[in-house]
């Protein structure tokens, strides 16, 4: 079985090929086969939200969710976001970080305007705080650019007046507190004997380094999850640089597998959808043949349209063709795009609701 291989082991998993699945197939093989004692068991999720979901399914012995379900004192308690990770060692009474850190900065607009702030007082224009927040966001904490290095000193200075961090400050200072503490640096490593990552996508250089830094000694335990076509936080530091060289990193023992069943997409969606990443994308993992649980379904259909109001109308046509069964949903770029569609729908008697919700207003 899959979640029995030994590490460093990366299963790259594409849409609906069961990611969670897996990691939670691994845990329980972990404590319930292996014996391997929970609390050397850690797991990393990109959200909260994703943490909440892991924890859930191994807690759930319906009949549905039996497959994953571990008794409750033998579940790992260390399921958690990286940068959670991150906070939970550098708030560790063994470490003093100089500073009171009673907050933690994470909207980009306050990152943005204090930066800026930083800039202006380091003698640099406004602008030089976007090549330092994205140099940060890279998870680089210094630069041979004499701007951005200064500007990030000053930046970390009026942090620390406020008593904050910012966002990536929490896997930065875990660094840190790791390499200059070397008993507590063994304490993690023994915590994280057994660590799991989901996402391994989305990483940036200072979480690679933390996660060289917990494994250190004991690769074996090193079980990872990802897919470097999903790989779309660039603009948060993310790259699939570090999944794609995985087998480099972690040496000759490791493997590397494929889950090719895909239980959620149909065949259509997302075999047009790798067919534009293999056009554009020469450096991907090439993956494949998959697997589909739903039969096929009706091909993808390209419509060229001149205008916004051509493109309302094929839209309505649309809509109007799968009622009154089907249930249909309109995704699009930005609200302005949604003027004309509404407009076209309310002509055509149709009902709607409309979540024009931006990312990071709810």
């Amino acid at each position: 079985d899959l979640h029995s291989i030994p590490g460093p082991a990366l299963f790259l998993a594409g849409p609906g090929t069961g990611k969670t699945y897996t990691l939670g197939k691994r845990i329980k093989f972990l404590v319930e086969e292996a014996n391997v004692p929970p609390d050397q068991i850690t797991v990393i999720t990109f959200t909260a939200a994703a943490a909440k979901q892991m924890r859930d399914r191994i807690s759930n012995p319906s009949k549905e969710h039996e497959a994953l379900y571990i008794e409750p004192d033998r579940q790992p308690k260390s399921i958690r976001t990286m940068h959670g990770l991150g906070f939970r060692i550098i708030k560790d009474p063994r470490i003093n970080l100089g500073f009171a850190c009673e907050s933690v900065v994470h909207e980009y607009v306050q990152q943005e305007m204090i930066c800026g702030d930083a800039a202006q007082l380091a003698g640099y224009g406004r602008i030089t705080a976007v090549d330092t927040l994205q140099t940060r966001r890279l998870g680089f904490n210094s630069s041979k650019d004499e701007k951005i290095e200064r500007t990030m000193r000053q930046y970390e200075q009026l942090l620390r007046s406020c008593s904050a961090i910012d966002f990536d400050d929490q896997i930065f200072l875990a660094c840190k507190a790791l390499r200059s503490h070397a008993d507590m640096l063994k304490d993690y490593q023994q915590q994280c004997r057994h660590l799991l990552i989901d996402e391994y996508q989305d990483i940036n250089a200072a979480q690679y380094d933390l996660i060289r830094l917990l494994s250190d000694g004991h690769t074996d335990g090193v079980f990872v999850v990802g897919d470097d076509d999903q790989s779309i936080y660039s603009w948060r530091g993310g790259s699939p640089e570090f999944i794609r060289r995985f087998e480099k990193d972690f040496g000759k023992e490791t493997t590397v597998k494929q889950l090719l069943v895909s239980r959620r997409c149909h065949e259509h969606i997302l075999e047009g959808a790798l067919s534009a990443v293999s056009k554009f994308d020469g450096n991907r993992f090439k993956k494949g043949p998959f697997e589909y649980t739903h039969p096929a379904v009706a091909p993808i259909e390209i419509h060229s349209a001149p205008s916004d109001e051509k493109e309302a109308r094929i839209i309505t046509a649309i809509v109007e063709a799968a009622l009154p069964t089907k249930d249909v949903l309109i995704l699009v770029p930005h609200r302005g795009f949604a003027d004309a569609i509404a407009r076209a729908l309310a002509r055509a008697h149709i009902p709607f609701s409309a979540d024009l919700t931006m990312p990071g207003e709810g």
